[in-house]
């Protein structure tokens, strides 16, 4: 080592290895000291060295030199394999006849053909033929009830019915579109025409509604007295005085008869019309949807044979 001297010329002499302070050599998790030794007092100053992140490429691995035991459970994740990098010679192979199922427990693994047949057996299922392969495939039989049936090896609709069965419609609509045949539903009970209603159809929707079975399609309110003795406007709930006469405890009925006539009790389930009157008598008529009939008593009106009104109703 040179060694400056008091007149300022250098000498190069030896120094003890005792006079020299040595300083640590670190390095990062993953490198180690061979040999025996270790890096203290190794450098005349203080040092670290380490991998660079990504410093060790694959074309700085031997092949087959990352194994099973040096790689830490669940480090090669689904995201980490290449989409077609499994193939079946990747996968550890089974025996003879065997076929890979997921078991209940969610694991992979193989069993013999003959416990997969015995499976297909359970339950709705039975194993008709067939051995599995591709050229002999299973063949199995179905069993289906419950206004289901298999024919032609197709499950299709029509069977009995096995147990009591509600198709919940859940806001949507159900629509049977017959293709121009025939919808029949046979096998009904008989009815009571004074109590029940019957199915009618919106002939633009093509909706089934219910209407009173016993009531017709048109009919005439019955007899109301209109007071012309004042001339002026005046108005007449004719729904409400529809269903206090066919309500009314007045009514008296032929033997055997029900004790009450079916009506509409909904105004606005029917349409009202005024299909005659006197114009001498009466004028501007007007009715609202809730059968309220609003009209003018003409002054000095002179009451004859035809002074009446025709009113009708319409059931929807």
């Amino acid at each position: 080592v040179g060694v400056v001297q008091a007149d300022g010329s250098v000498v190069y002499q030896n120094i003890s290895s005792e006079s020299v302070d040595g300083a640590d050599l670190s390095v990062s998790e993953g490198i180690v000291f061979t040999g025996g030794t270790d890096g203290t007092g190794k450098l005349l100053a203080a040092a670290g060295i380490g991998i660079a992140d990504g410093g060790v490429t694959t074309d700085k691995l031997a092949n087959d030199a990352v194994t099973n035991e040096k790689l830490a459970d669940n480090a090669v994740q689904t995201e980490n394999i290449a989409d077609g990098a499994v193939t079946p010679g990747k996968m550890e192979a089974g025996n003879a006849d065997q076929v890979m199922i997921t078991n209940a427990a969610g694991n992979v693994e193989w069993i013999d053909r003959s416990e997969f047949n015995a499976n297909m057996n359970k339950g709705n299922v039975t194993l008709v033929s067939g051995d599995g392969t591709e050229s002999n495939p299973f063949l199995v039989d179905v069993s289906v009830n419950n206004g289901l049936s298999v024919a032609d090896e197709h499950i299709q609709l029509g069977g009995n019915l096995v147990r009591e069965t509600t198709i919940t419609q859940n806001s949507n609509t159900l629509e049977i579109a017959t293709g121009g045949s025939d919808l029949a539903v046979t096998g009904l009970p008989a009815g009571d025409a004074a109590a029940d209603n019957i199915v009618a159809i919106d002939p633009s929707s093509g909706v089934l509604k219910q209407l009173k079975a016993a009531m017709p399609k048109f009919f005439y309110m019955p007899s109301v007295v209109f007071d012309v003795s004042a001339s002026g406007t005046f108005t007449r709930n004719l729904h409400q005085e529809y269903l206090d006469q066919f309500t009314g405890t007045g009514l008296v009925g032929s033997q055997g008869a029900p004790s009450s006539i079916p009506n509409l009790p909904t105004a606005t389930d029917l349409y009202y019309y005024i299909t005659y009157y006197d114009n001498t008598v009466f004028s501007n008529i007007a009715i609202d949807q809730n059968g309220v009939l609003t009209y003018t008593v003409n002054s000095g009106a002179t009451v004859t044979e035809g002074s009446f009104m025709n009113i009708v109703f319409v059931v929807k």
